[in-house]
């Protein structure tokens, strides 16, 4: 588990059971009340984008995610297939989570 205080752009974070990318955040603070910390994320798994507040050191659920290089292969029905060049292990990524599909 993480606070507030460990917020930064690009982490994925567990949300109401999605997952969101932090897209910007940033801290307001007041004399009076205690300190905000808001985050614009965008949905993961989703493509909703949205605001979220938490009071300053709240816990938040980030989510480990690892980057790999894949090559494309081709498009069919089931989505996009790709190859790990390393493995030569192949997927195939639904249609709807490919952000790019020009590429």
């Amino acid at each position: 588990m993480a606070t507030t205080e460990d917020m930064r752009t690009g982490l994925i974070i567990k949300l109401d059971g999605s997952l969101y990318s932090v897209i910007e955040f940033g801290q307001n603070k007041t004399a009076r009340a205690a300190a905000k910390v808001w985050a614009k994320l965008k949905g993961v798994d989703n493509n909703r984008t949205i605001e979220q507040t938490w009071n300053s050191g709240e816990t938040i659920f980030p989510v480990r995610v690892e980057k790999k290089i894949y090559q494309y292969l081709y498009k069919d029905e089931t989505g996009y297939s790709f190859m790990d060049n390393e493995t030569f292990e192949q997927i195939t990524v639904a249609e709807n989570l490919v952000n790019a599909p020009q590429f």
